[in-house]
């Protein structure tokens, strides 16, 4: 592979073979060395290795087209074998002695139809598209990081020491993606987010009275481990409230367009006065990202007008008459 750091001696080596297998093994090496480069995060290397795939590819298939007695191999290549017994003519070697399959095979021919032209704006528009992915994942690393700083900068952050009847947690929830673009598209280019290890882990418990209610925000991806968050935080499931934002997200098995309110309690915490509930189901259209409905607060704030209440990883200014705690709390913040 060493042979290919320099792209001009790569160049000199395409321009120099005359038979298919030494271009073969020059695009080997490029594949290689591109997928180095890529680890070593190389972004310049990888360009030309993939410029330099794409000649080769195109040089196999020049020598195709020049060398159909020989398929590639001249007098200097290895000899063909003989039929013995039969004919004193030899067997002439095929596309895949010299280690092309089919795909690489019309690929290469597809390359050489191409005039000059046409051919250099394949080229151009390749190593376009490695800048542009490089530059995707510098993106997605550089916002990784301040994921990161975010987290280190609420974890060193300690909850209050007041004790609270009512809290609301809207927990930073990490989601798994499986593409660049999901990933550019995930929570964490939003906020630092926390695994379920680290959420079970918060001082929930410690922060509330003994009589006491949370709401627990949570999509429909960890209704499942609803119950391993509140048994680390010592609270009884009781109800729930469903979301409709009225726009369809994501998903796999249903476009996701709801989100769910978990009320649990502990020490005998009263419910709503009869005739106060509000319907299980709460229709209001989505906002900005991660936002929730004040409308909801309303509602507790009028049913426990007088507890002390909080929030958890609240966005925005501080809700009057409440304490908040989290990176991106307003003025206000009791943290």
């Amino acid at each position: 592979m060493t042979e290919l750091v320099r792209y001009d001696a790569a160049c000199k080596a395409l321009a120099e073979a005359k038979r298919v297998d030494e271009v073969k093994d020059i695009r080997d090496k490029a594949v290689a060395m591109k997928a180095y480069a890529r680890v070593s995060k190389n972004r310049a290397m990888e360009a030309d290795a993939a410029e330099i795939r794409q000649r080769a590819t195109r040089r196999i298939g020049e020598l195709i087209k020049e060398q159909k007695q020989t398929v590639g191999l001249n007098e200097g290549g290895p000899k063909p074998k003989k039929l013995t017994g039969l004919s004193n003519n030899p067997v002439r070697p095929t596309l895949a002695d010299a280690g092309i399959d089919k795909n690489l095979a019309n690929e290469a021919r597809q390359l050489a139809s191409l005039d000059e032209d046409e051919f250099e704006d394949v080229v151009d528009k390749t190593r376009k598209a490695v800048n542009k992915a490089s530059k995707t994942v510098v993106a997605y690393q550089n916002k990784q990081q301040t994921r990161t700083d975010k987290l280190d900068r609420l974890a060193a952050k300690a909850l209050p020491q007041q004790m609270f009847n009512v809290a609301i947690v809207d927990p930073p929830w990490r989601t798994e993606t499986w593409s660049d673009k999901g990933k550019d598209r995930s929570a964490d280019n939003h906020y630092a987010t926390m695994s379920l290890d680290e959420i079970k882990a918060l001082g929930v418990s410690a922060l509330m009275a003994k009589s006491a209610m949370i709401g627990l925000w949570i999509t429909v991806p960890f209704v499942g481990v609803m119950s391993e968050i509140l048994d680390a935080w010592e609270f009884e499931f009781k109800s729930m409230l469903t979301w409709d934002k009225e726009i369809p997200g994501t998903g796999k098995w249903f476009m996701n367009q709801t989100e769910h309110l978990v009320v649990a309690t502990r020490g005998g915490f009263p419910a709503p006065l009869p005739g106060t509930q509000i319907s299980s189901l709460y229709r209001e259209r989505r906002t900005r990202h991660s936002a929730k409905p004040e409308a909801i607060l309303e509602w507790i704030d009028s049913v426990y007008p007088d507890v002390p209440k909080i929030e958890l990883f609240r966005r925005g200014p501080v809700r009057p008459g409440w304490s908040a705690w989290g990176n991106e709390a307003g003025p206000g913040d009791t943290s």
